[in-house]
């Protein structure tokens, strides 16, 4: 009989905000399903459903992506200490660890708003810490290994420790103070291995990520690479399709959205639909306007019932991106539809998707070449389904929610077996 464990999720929005949460409450379910227990850690914040058991215990509401608000040297001074250590977190953490009694501490989203503060208690109370990482956040003080913001960074200064280079390129919302924030805080990070040294073991949904990772000097046996999942069985594979293309995600320049477009504007004959919303949506809609792309439609902002009719109706997702993604969810979402994917060959995204197997990889911005792919599936029906038939065969195999389950309690109990009865706490916190 498997011991039944209680297990405390910390993540800074407690909220389905992005593929981080969706992993994290996914997670949380299927421990449930299987008789564990589970709890939340978070922040405040007006999106939070009401009257959770442990929301006592949240932090303030800290809001930091307002890019047109203008803090004062007070309001920096303040964001900057408890960015670097939330002395609210780690005393409120303290309080919920001692209500609820965790055996594993599993944390996803706590940089910024919550801050390692909280690993801290973790040790101190002999609680095991796990971290599933979801971006370059560990790396990169802006979290996308993109210099100024702008271009994929080469340099691998940051990953040598060398964090005044995103100072002096403004990496971070292309402004000198932000950037300064970001580094700071990385400089403390590293120095003090605030999240190193009171870590147990590091997820990593791709081995792209981990291998960057460990370029900082983390130890491999420090990581482990469990994939993102989905619950296979709510997802009924749909091999015909409305004829469109669907692109699904933030509408910001990395992701390579203008790309996409230019490739639409020589395919009047091809359709694609574009979920999502981003600082570019002006921009993009304009383009297809001046442009007369009638074969373009902007759904907005999509969750739920109507995203998944979006996903199950289309012929192919695409993923055109132009900086380093890890794992991304609506990969494993298409793949659970039976959807191929057309998507650049960057990042995590060669490992998800195999060329012309589970869909087809091309060199990042390279229109043409998107063009041509985009051309040879919308032309042919029977290879669509011939690789979206394949696509569902791996998503049943790897990115389902039995194995990561499994994968999960493997590392859970192999860390409470590593626990020490003995071991002193640290200092008081």
């Amino acid at each position: 009989m498997r011991q039944k464990l209680k297990i405390a999720f910390v993540n800074k929005f407690f909220f389905l905000k992005g593929g981080s949460e969706k992993v994290m409450f996914d997670e949380a379910n299927i421990l449930e399903h299987n008789g564990h227990e589970t709890a939340f850690f978070s922040m405040h914040h007006p999106q939070n459903p009401g009257n959770y058991k442990y929301s006592e215990y949240f932090v303030d509401y800290i809001e930091l992506s307002n890019i047109g608000k203008e803090y004062s040297l007070l309001e920096k001074l303040k964001i900057i200490k408890n960015i670097i250590y939330n002395k609210q977190a780690a005393v409120n953490f303290e309080k919920f660890i001692n209500d609820f009694k965790p055996d594993i501490i599993h944390c996803h989203n706590i940089s910024s708003q919550i801050s390692p503060s909280i690993l801290r208690v973790a040790k101190k109370y002999n609680v095991p810490a796990v971290i599933t990482m979801h971006d370059c956040q560990f790396v990169c003080p802006n979290y996308l290994l993109m210099k100024s913001g702008v271009k994929i960074c080469e340099g691998n200064n940051c990953a040598r420790g060398s964090y005044i280079h995103c100072f002096l390129n403004k990496c971070v919302k292309n402004s000198y103070s932000a950037s300064l924030i970001s580094a700071l805080q990385m400089y403390f990070n590293r120095f003090t291995g605030s999240y190193t040294e009171y870590t147990d073991k590091f997820i990593s949904p791709s081995n792209f990520l981990r291998n960057k990772v460990m370029e900082t000097g983390l130890a491999k046996e420090k990581t482990v690479f469990i994939p993102n999942f989905v619950n296979i069985d709510e997802y009924t594979p749909e091999h015909s399709n409305y004829g469109y293309f669907l692109y699904a995600g933030r509408l910001s320049f990395e992701k390579g959205v203008n790309t996409l477009l230019n490739s639409f504007k020589k395919l009047p004959e091809a359709r694609l639909k574009i979920a999502g919303t981003g600082p570019l949506e002006k921009e993009l809609v304009k383009f297809t306007e001046q442009n007369n792309m009638n074969n373009v439609e902007f759904l907005g902002y999509q969750t739920g019932e109507a995203l998944k009719e979006s996903f199950k109706n289309c012929k192919a997702l695409i993923i055109p991106s132009e900086c380093y993604e890890n794992a991304p969810m609506t990969v494993v979402e298409a793949f659970a539809y039976g959807k191929p994917v057309i998507g650049s060959n960057l990042g995590g995204i060669p490992e998800m998707v195999e060329h012309n197997k589970t869909g087809m990889l091309f060199e990042p911005k390279n229109t043409s070449e998107l063009t041509n792919m985009i051309s040879e599936l919308n032309s042919t029906p029977e290879k669509v389904a011939l690789l979206g038939r394949q696509a569902r065969k791996k998503a049943e195999k790897l990115y389902n929610s039995s194995f990561h389950y499994e994968k999960l309690m493997e590392l859970y109990n192999s860390l409470i077996c590593l626990k020490k009865p003995d071991q002193l706490p640290v200092k008081d916190v």
